[in-house]
Order: C-alpha cells, then structure tokens, then sequence
C-alpha cells in the first residue's frame, strides 16, 4: 500500500456532475477532473498531485488543462492540488487578487509559464508548518473567487497534514429551484393614461402664482409633486416579473422558441418537430449571439473598456445575496441586508463632537479669490455634460529620475490613510481653505457641497433607511480629490527633516541615513506626522504602512521604525507608482512580473474573445491591455540584457502567431519572417515593442 498520492473530488449528491475524460492520464499522472452543472456558470475542478515535481509529469497536466480550456472555454476552471514547488515564493500582484511566483527553479519554469500563457491566476498563498506553499489553487477567471484557511472545519485538528493546511474556496452560483434571477417590477403604463383629465387638471392649477410665491427649492418640489399626483392619479400601474439572467441578445422570438422547444422535449424528445424548433432556435441564438458580438467589437473601437463587460458577462451571478453577516447580526431578507449595508457604510462616517459655525471657523485671508460663477454658467455645463453610466477614475503617471551615491542609504517610510475619504472632517477642512486664498462666497460653497448629505442602499426594489454623512467628501465627484488635498497638504508643514511625497491618500517620508543620530530624526518626523493625523482625526490603516530602505552597501544601518505604539513592518521590496523595486534599485523582478502578466493578458483576452474577434478589435485590445502595460515607464526599466529584450518581444511574437491563427496549420507549415508578419496584418514594423 502506497504511503503518498492519490487525489479525489467528492461531489454533493444535489449537485449534477460528471467526470471528465482525459488525453493524459497514467501511473504517473495523478490527477481527476470532474465537471459540476452550476448556474449561471458550470465549474470543471482538475486535481492533481505530485510527490516530487517533475517537468515531463507537469507536461502532461499541462496538456490535459490545455483540453479542458479548448473544450470547455466558457467554463469555470479550477486547477487544485499539491505539485510539491516548495522552493517558490508567491508575491501578491498589485491589484491584490492574486499571487505571481518568485524564486522560481528553472525546471518549473516552463510549468508555471503555460500556466500564465493560457491564463490562469495563482490564488493560494498558504503556508505549512515548514513555511512553504505546497497546495496551490489556479483558475482561468478571478470574478468573485475567495480562497481562505479553512473556516468551516471541514478536517478536524488532529487529522490534518502539517505539510497542508486545509483551505476553501467561496465563489457565487445559484441553487437549482431558486427564483433569485428574476424580479418583479411595477412598471407605468403610459398607453393606458387618462391624458383628457391630466390636462384639464393641469389648467386648473395656477402655476405663474404659485411658482412666483416660492423660492427656488420650493417651486421645484411643488412641480414635481403636482405632476407625480396627477401621473399617480390618471395612470395605472401594473407589475411585470424581470429575469434578470437573460442575455443582452435575447430576444422575444426567441424566447418563443425556447418555451416551445422546453415543450416539446418534454412531451417527446425524438419527435421530428421537436429537432425542427431545437435547430431554429440554436440557428437564430447563433445568429443573434454574432450580431451582438459585432456590437461589442464596435463599442470596443470606440472604448476598449467595452471589452471588460463583454469578457464578465458570464463570470458571476446577477442575483443578490440571500444571507448577509456584519459584525453580530444576520439577515436573510432583501429588507435586512440593505439595512446590514447602510449600517456599514455609515460606520464609515465620524460624528464631530462640537457644535460649530461656518462664520466662526473660516478665517478669511489678506487677498482672497472668488469665483464667479452664474446661473448661465452653471445650466451651459450642465448641457454639455455627456452622460455616462459608469464613473471611471484617471491617472497620471508621475515619473522622478533621482541621481544619488549610491554607497549612502535611503529610509523611507510609507503610509495609507485609513478610509481617508469618508473621514475628513469638515470643520477642519473649512479652517484650512483659507490657506488656499479662497474667499467667503466659494469656500461656504464648497462646503456645502459636502456637508448634509444624505444616502440610502437600495437592491433591486428594496431601499435602506437614509444616513448621514456626518464626514467625508462627496465620493466620485470632482471636487472630493481636490478638497481631499486640501486637507491633508499641510502635513508636510510639520516635517523638519525627511522629505514628503503625497499622492491621493497614500503619503512616502524618506531621509538619507548615514548614523544612528539620523534614524533619530528620522522617527521624529514620523512622530510628528502621527501627532498630525491624531490632531486632524485622520489616522493611519497601520496594517497598511512600512519602512523600506534601499542601499547598494552592505553595512547599512539597521534601525526599527514605530508610528504611535506600532512597530513599523519592514519590506525588501515596493511597488511604487507601479514599479516593483527591490532594496537594491534591481528592476529585474519587475521586468519578470511585467512579461509574464502581459502574457497572462494576452492569454485572457484569446480566451475571452474565443475566435469570435476580428483581427482589428484584437489589435486594439492589445495595445489597451498588453502593450501599455509593457511600455509604463519603460524609460526607467528598459533592460540593456538580452536574455529580458527577448522576453518582452517573444510577447508580441505570441501576440502575432494567435493573430495569424498559426497554431491551427500543418505540422509541416512555416511561419513568414517576423517583418513580412507584421505587413500582412498591416502592423508598421516601427510599431514594434523597443526594448
């Protein structure tokens, strides 16, 4: 009887499933693969183990994954199981979802490279007793995937593997039976109005008198009220069932057909007309599904963030959640779980403890500025704004090219304002604009932009009660990351010694340090800022702040930072404005991270767009997705090594070949030079990645 291996999937009775064959599947390749009937999206879990890795073993998983992902692309995939790489260390990415490998031996290589090519994100960052990550957890699509240390204690303590440490994995599906995808809506009918009687009422009603009598709040809520009365009265009402799971080419021709096939199936599914509705129904959803598909690629020529959409469509439910869990309370109805919400995100809020007024806390300076705005102003931008669904935040990226001795070292020490945004108090944040040369007139209206602003939490029908927010700037607005500096822009005022960098909510302090007496000052800035945050009610996330410090000399000076009564975490490594430097100014990690998650992209973006895209809508994404991704600050990256310009270019070479489909050719076929490639799609060679 064998003392290692062996692997097992073991599914819920309820649940349908089935296990999958595989191309490569013998002694030495331990491994299952069962597909799982969920809803909106089936799940396929291969699992496999190995006692020792080994590159010719890892070859057959890779190519029975490559199967599974050829087959069953519009799945979810999960790839679980122990390969025994207890020599690699995992990084978190910078967008905090997954882990990227590090440390990596070269026999792995390969191994973890297919991985990413095809591509698959690494979750799993558990470690054992021996502080390694044996168990790793690899899926296609991140969506709401959540790994944790087991919570449910599935494996009781005395039977578990010290080597592995039980984990589980949470991710959205809905229940066979439930009715969470569909919602009922009262909805106006307009057809049906009474308009004869809406417009003898309206006559009736002496707008110039009343209007002329009110100021302008007023007016306006008495016309919007009188009309909603009068819509109220004279319209009815009825209430439609809304399925919320239906695709945006779903049509009502074709939900005719499905109701009919359903019907047919079940009353003789080997009758000739039940094949006549089944084949008019997979033709036209095949048609309608290509016309949407041409849609999106032209919305993706306009906005290549369309793509995002388009490529998520699939990845999680629509439903809401039937269970929620805040602090000590649960609640399972629509009508609780709003409220749990607005209970949190009320507590993102503080109250002030004094009563205040504008008059006595704005202190107007010697010369200040007004701005002039009219109502003329105000209703020429309101019809010039073009309306847009989503908010989307902008960037600009900041690049400092610093020239130092390297010999001396450099501490410096990050912070992250804790719910900066909701914590600004506006008592303080009015007796700063003064600072600023603001006048009176715009600083009260400024303030009142952010001060009484009401909000509730609403899931489909179902509305929270209103909340305060009592602190804070308007999220999302304009105006919020302009008074946020405001705010916080005096912090540097109380820093003698180190220099501060500011951006958004994020703050850096960093000092040359040559002797103890200069980490001496160095902790009393930090103190300073500290007593800062406390004087301003705007502390740090400590979990969030670290020192780092960088020298190219070995006898550095090793010194322990504290912000309040908090050690300091120290760091070998940051990403800062997204870089990833090492405390030796080595960009090589960073070149390494940058090619294999331009891969992962250029994988994800094949995957998604599963042969449908035409060669123009690829060649954008990719320049949207993979080639700004290798390009951001290359000026500081650039590697002068041949081995990381070939890295980087085989890339855009991959990139090619999925454009010219040259994988679907004969054995015997041979790729056109890389130049004469690039003419064929009509790609300038000059357009190349310049390492």
């Amino acid at each position: 009887m064998r003392r290692y291996g062996g692997v097992a999937v073991i599914v819920h009775q309820e649940l349908r499933h089935q296990r999958l064959k595989l191309k490569e599947q013998d002694e030495s390749v331990e491994c299952v693969a069962v597909e799982i009937k969920l809803k909106p999206i089936s799940l396929i879990v291969y699992a496999a183990y190995m006692r020792i890795f080994d590159p010719e073993v890892a070859e057959k998983h890779i190519v029975n994954i490559k199967e599974l992902c050829n087959t069953y692309g519009t799945h979810r995939i999960m790839v679980i199981g122990d390969f025994n790489m207890s020599s690699v260390r995992w990084r978190l990415d910078e967008s905090a979802e997954y882990y990227l490998p590090t440390n990596v031996d070269t026999n792995m290589e390969h191994f973890l490279a297919e991985m990413h090519d095809l591509p698959f994100f690494q979750l799993s960052n558990v470690k054992n007793k021996y502080h390694n990550v044996l168990d790793l957890v690899f899926v296609n699509d991140l969506g709401d995937v959540e790994l944790s240390v087991d919570q449910s204690k599935i494996i009781g303590t005395i039977q578990q593997d010290v080597s592995h440490v039980p984990y589980e994995i949470a991710f959205e599906y809905c229940k066979r039976g439930t009715s969470m995808n569909t919602v009922e809506k009262e909805v106006i009918c307009y057809k049906t109005g009474n308009y004869e009687r809406i417009i003898e009422e309206l006559g009736a009603v002496n707008f110039t008198s009343e209007l002329n009598n009110r100021d302008v709040d007023s007016a306006f809520d008495f016309f919007y009220s009188t009309i909603n009365a009068l819509v109220a009265a004279n319209v009815p009402k009825r209430k439609i069932t809304v399925n919320l799971n239906r695709p945006e080419w779903w049509t009502n021709e074709l939900q005719r057909l499905k109701n009919r096939r359903d019907k047919l199936f079940k009353r003789n599914r080997n009758s000739t007309e039940y094949m006549e509705v089944l084949n008019k129904f997979d033709e036209l959803s095949s048609t309608l599904f290509d016309h949407y598909v041409d849609e999106v690629q032209d919305s993706i020529s306009d906005d290549p963030a369309a793509f995002w959409k388009f490529a998520k469509r699939n990845s999680r439910s629509s439903s809401y959640p039937n269970e929620m869990h805040y602090k000590d309370t649960t609640k399972q109805s629509t009508e609780g779980i709003v409220q749990l919400f607005a209970d949190f995100f009320e507590g993102n809020y503080v109250e002030d403890d004094e009563q205040w007024l504008f008059e006595n806390v704005y202190n107007a300076p010697e010369a200040p500025q007004e701005v002039d705005i009219t109502r003329e102003d105000i209703e020429l931008a309101i019809h010039s704004l073009k309306w847009k669904g989503v908010y989307r935040s902008c960037s600009t990226t900041v690049v400092a090219v610093v020239a130092k001795d390297f010999r001396d070292w450099e501490h410096s020490s990050e912070g992250d304002f804790e719910k900066a945004f909701d914590r600004v108090f506006h008592r303080f944040l009015v007796g700063k604009m003064a600072k600023f040369s603001i006048g009176p007139k715009t600083a009260r209206w400024l303030y009142e932009n952010v001060r009484q602003i009401r909000y509730y939490v609403q899931i489909g029908e179902t509305k929270s009660r209103e909340y305060e927010a009592t602190s804070g700037i308007v999220p999302g607005s304009i105006l919020g990351p302009i008074l946020f500096t405001m705010f916080i822009n005096d912090v540097v005022e109380v820093v003698i010694h180190a220099m501060v960098l500011l951006f958004a909510d994020d703050m850096k302090a960093s000092m040359m340090i040559y002797d103890m007496n200069d980490s001496l000052r160095f902790q009393s800035d930090i103190d300073r800022i500290y007593q800062w945050t406390v004087t301003n009610r705007l502390l740090f996330n400590v979990g969030k702040c670290a020192t780092f410090t960088a020298c190219r000399a070995s006898n550095n000076v090793e010194t322990k930072y504290k912000l309040g009564n908090h050690d300091l975490q120290k760091k070998e490594e940051v990403c800062d404005l997204g870089l990833n430097v090492d405390k030796r100014y080595n960009l090589i990690h960073h070149m390494e991270l940058t090619t294999m998650k331009a891969r992962q992209m250029v994988g994800y973006i094949k995957m998604k767009s599963n042969g449908k895209f035409k060669e123009k809508t690829l060649r954008i994404l990719y320049c949207a997705y993979v080639r700004s991704r290798l390009e951001f600050a290359s000026v500081i990256w650039s590697p002068y090594q041949g081995v990381y310009k070939d890295d980087i270019e085989s890339v855009q070479k991959q990139f090619m070949i999925d454009l010219l489909d040259d994988r679907s050719r004969a054995a015997s076929y041979r790729l056109a030079p890389y130049v004469d490639r690039f003419e064929i799609r009509e790609v300038k060679v000059g357009e190349t990645i310049e390492a």
